[in-house]
């Protein structure tokens, strides 16, 4: 039985290339987001139990005034991404949440109540703050790190089934989390390697949040963040191996011998990799040297943005046997295209903005931390 639907007979509304451009662009400034969402919601956690150190404290503050911010940001750039791998594979893609059912239902109640509960956890009455229970804090910490924890798992799941259309009646049919793991190699891999890389990018948040003006020591809670974002970093190379090992042996073969396109995607994101290690690693021991902290941030969404190009080709590469974007029908619109360009750049622009505004603080002395609230 053909379980993939028939593509959209009314074809692209633009070239392939440029789909997949903005598609890999909006996905890269999502995770920069999203990654410091789920990794900072774990640093959260560590840096409660050291919170009667004053640099640790306000470290704390300051990572929790952020955090529901870029989860904002996190959300409002994900569905760009999310609108365009409908079109290039919504064929693929619809039927996988389908396939999911009320788990990806389950998604949106989930990213609510984590949400509310980060606002929850900043509550304040006056001087006294309404969960001063270390328990109770602990509690609210570790659902806000689950909750994400758990919602980059149902997003793994639902990527592997787009890209395993064999497996698509047993899991229906049969037990969805029971079929993925015992007929999905690389599942449990890439979920990992998605979980770790989210640390190590959002050890970098922590570098930019430590140098802050007014910071308790400063080096401190800059160091913090790169130590972690530079021991995430090692473990997700051990990860990527064991991820790589999960495919199809004749598409590592190709990989090694780096005789596709596929292969050379492979290899930017390994030259990009070891400058940015290098780069991680010289930030532990400066991590208030302004022009390393801009060159290894730069090599960081440069590294993102390469394994966003590399896994969407490899989605491509999988699905090649069952569609290839070849096969639309391209009917290209320029007008909403262009339309689309300018609000996208002109948000971006309105972006910037925010984040330098911020970044000085409006010119007004007093608590960062308290502005950043704010």
């Amino acid at each position: 039985m053909d379980l993939i639907p028939s593509p959209d007979s009314l074809g692209l509304p633009a070239p392939v290339w440029l789909l997949l451009l903005l598609h890999d662009v909006t996905q890269t400034i999502h995770f920069l987001f999203m990654n410091f969402v789920l990794g900072g919601s774990w640093f959260l956690l560590w840096l409660h139990f050291g919170r009667k150190v004053d640099w640790k404290e306000q470290l704390y503050q300051r990572c929790l005034s952020v955090l529901p911010v870029a989860l904002s940001m996190a959300i409002t750039f994900g569905i760009g991404p999310l609108l365009f791998v409908q079109v290039l594979y919504g064929q693929f893609f619809y039927t996988a949440n389908i396939i999911m059912g009320h788990f990806w239902l389950g998604l949106l109640l989930i990213l609510v109540i984590a949400f509310y509960l980060i606002y929850v956890l900043k509550a304040k009455s006056g001087s006294d703050d309404r969960f001063s229970s270390p328990i109770l804090r602990l509690t609210l910490h570790l659902a806000i790190a689950l909750s994400f924890t758990f919602i980059a798992l149902l997003h793994t799941a639902n990527a592997v089934l787009v890209l395993t259309p064999e497996i698509w009646e047993e899991a229906y049919t049969g037990s969805l989390w029971g079929t993925l793991l015992s007929r999905s190699e690389f599942l449990i891999p890439r979920y990992l390697h998605n979980v770790v890389g989210a640390i190590g990018i959002g050890g970098l948040w922590i570098v930019w949040i430590g140098n802050y003006r007014g910071s308790l020591n400063a080096s401190d809670q800059a160091r913090s963040g790169a130590v972690m974002s530079l021991v995430a970093t090692f473990i997700q190379m051990i990860l990527g191996f064991w991820y790589l090992a999960a495919l199809p042996t004749d598409l590592v073969k190709s990989l090694m011998r780096f005789d596709s396109t596929l292969g050379w995607h492979f290899a930017s994101s390994i030259l990009v990799a070891m400058p940015f290690t290098v780069c991680l690693f010289a930030l532990t021991v400066i991590p208030c040297h302004r022009l390393l902290r801009w060159i290894t941030s730069g090599l960081g969404a440069l590294l993102v943005f390469a394994m966003v190009v590399f896994s969407e080709k490899l989605r491509e590469v999988l699905l090649e046997n069952y569609f290839t974007l070849a096969e639309w029908k391209v009917d290209t619109q320029w007008g909403p295209i262009l339309i689309f360009l300018g609000l996208f750049v002109f948000g971006l622009v309105v972006l910037a903005w925010i984040a330098w505004a911020l970044w000085k603080g409006f010119g007004q002395p007093g608590d960062p931390s308290e502005e950043i609230s704010s």
